[in-house]
């Protein structure tokens, strides 16, 4: 990915945000304010689950075309939200070793203030250096207008965002399946039936994620409580994780139909459609890593986000693993009942999907 003069800037604000000690809070500015006064981002992501590669960024201050992330740069909303903790914290919540401050005055300093605490947000988005670069955006640009003119803009007011495109325009189509080389993929991804996979398959047996993001967040930070874990501790994990079922299953039939994670693509993955436990598990692994590389290679969820872990066991144990029900909007307990069970005991032990997980088994009879 190439990168601009703007990027290599963005980088000099945050270094040198590094060396300092945190600061204080900045509670006094309010986030109507901050809504306000916010350097507006002057692109929009990509929703289309299928895209495969990067797309095209907005055209920067050196006339360049960078090549971003889809996913970039974050919606209003998400953005917003993230600048607000920021601010009140007066510094990254998700890399707390780099300053950040809002001023709200009408001078240039101000103004430019204001756009090194929307690029630190960008970049810290989802952990520490790991975001969205500053060239999915027309901050350059308006921090080059700040210098020519004193505004944002020099020309009238900003134009609307945009989505960003895919690179050489429309996403190609899916690589044929029918061919000799693919007729191992045919049979995991279709059940041998000779069709294409469909995504209301995908979605009927999909694994529940078991989890609702944001359900609980710890106060004072951008984080949030994830499920218990068997050992007793509760994770932190990103408030966006895990995602919702909707943009989940977008993601997982990209990848199941293209037989690999698209934002990652040296990972491969199936999605065999049959009933046996091998098949069962493959579904929740090609869940795991689309989880995994929701946003970019290595960019997503945890899967301590989800209850896969535990699934997975269950199935080793001879149990079911959760697919799409009525409980994929609430929280699922660790100690849920598998295949209707009788009264339960609790088992913890070690798997190869995370280090610990807990499965409930019905309990023996007679005591």
């Amino acid at each position: 990915m190439r990168l601009s003069t703007f990027a290599a800037c963005a980088a000099v604000f945050t270094g040198v945000a590094q060396a300092g000690p945190l600061f204080r809070r900045q509670n006094a500015v309010d986030p109507g304010q901050i809504r306000e006064l916010a350097p507006q981002l002057g692109a929009l992501p990509n929703p289309d689950p299928n895209l495969r590669g990067d797309c095209e960024g907005p055209r920067q201050a050196n006339g360049e075309i960078p090549r971003i992330p889809c996913a970039c740069p974050p919606t209003q909303d998400e953005y917003i939200r993230q600048l607000t903790a920021n601010i009140q914290a007066g510094n990254a919540v998700r890399n707390p070793s780099v300053r950040v401050t809002f001023p709200t005055g009408d001078e240039l300093q101000d103004k430019r203030d204001r756009i090194t605490a929307a690029i630190i947000t960008l970049q810290n988005l989802r952990g520490a250096g790991v975001g969205c670069p500053g060239v999915s955006t027309t901050l350059g640009v308006q921090s080059r207008n700040l210098d020519t003119c004193g505004d944002f803009s020099c020309n009238g007011p900003l134009p609307p965002p945009q989505v960003v495109q895919p690179v050489g325009g429309a996403p190609p189509a899916p690589p044929p399946q029918n061919n000799n080389n693919n007729n191992n993929n045919n049979n995991n991804n279709n059940g041998g039936g000779g069709g294409q996979l469909t995504r209301d398959e995908v979605a009927r047996l999909a694994p529940d994620l078991g989890f609702v993001a944001g359900s609980k967040p710890v106060a004072g930070t951008a984080d949030c409580e994830g499920p218990t874990q068997p050992n007793g501790v509760t994770p932190r994990v990103p408030c966006t994780c895990p995602p919702g079922r909707e943009e989940f299953i977008n993601q997982l039939f990209a990848n199941a139909q293209e037989g690999r994670a698209l934002r990652n693509p040296g990972v491969s993955l199936s999605f065999p459609l049959g009933d046996s436990v091998a098949d069962k598990k493959a579904r929740i692994t090609a869940s795991v890593i689309t989880l995994q590389n929701l946003n970019g290679a290595g960019q997503g969820c945890p899967s301590v986000s989800t209850t896969l872990a535990a699934q997975s066991d269950a199935l080793d144990r001879g149990g079911v693993a959760n697919v799409a029900s009525n409980r994929q909007n609430e929280p699922q307990s660790p100690n849920a009942t598998v295949n209707n069970a009788e009264p339960t005991t609790t088992v913890t032990f070690h798997t190869t999907v995370t280090s610990i997980v807990t499965v409930t088994r019905a309990a023996p009879t007679g005591r």
